[in-house]
């Protein structure tokens, strides 16, 4: 029987592909555990992070990955040919990270680092994403409740 402490916590959103956690990553984790984090979700917000988030997830476990474009990313992505292809590239990471989830996605009108427009398009390309692979979906939602939920519909 597996004697666990109790209480134990998770934690639910890691951003710990960042770069800006590389140089204390195993100390960073050492301490989350020895606080009582038995698990960590590793969300990668951006494709650049996929492939070093799944790396950590082998190193460290038990964690799980969630795999998206952050909004704030969204002009990067916001013409139909670069969604078709950030589809071909979550179809091609979902197969070989096998991520627990889709994300971080979602919409951000507070700080509008994307336009709204591309921000809403790849949030469908998300939530569409989510729903073909059965993943549950991290959304990111600033000042902007009202086009957030109910979410975009599934096209």
């Amino acid at each position: 029987m597996n004697k666990q402490k109790f209480p134990f916590f998770i934690d639910t959103h890691a951003h710990l592909a960042d770069e800006s956690f590389a140089k204390d990553l195993e100390g960073i984790i050492r301490r989350a555990r020895e606080a009582g984090v038995q698990n960590i979700v590793v969300v990668a917000e951006t494709a650049s992070q996929w492939a070093r988030a799944s790396e950590i997830r082998r190193l460290y476990p038990p964690m799980h990955l969630v795999l998206g474009i952050h909004p704030h990313e969204a002009d990067r992505y916001g013409s139909d040919v670069l969604l078709d292809r950030l589809k071909t590239l979550m179809n091609d990471a979902a197969a070989l990270y096998k991520p627990a989830g889709i994300g971080e996605t979602g919409l951000d009108y507070y700080k509008r680092l994307s336009d709204p427009l591309n921000q809403r398009k790849l949030f469908l390309t998300h939530i569409n994403k989510a729903h073909e692979l059965s993943l549950p979906i991290v959304i990111h939602c600033r000042q902007a409740y009202a086009d957030s939920y109910p979410y975009p519909r599934r096209q």
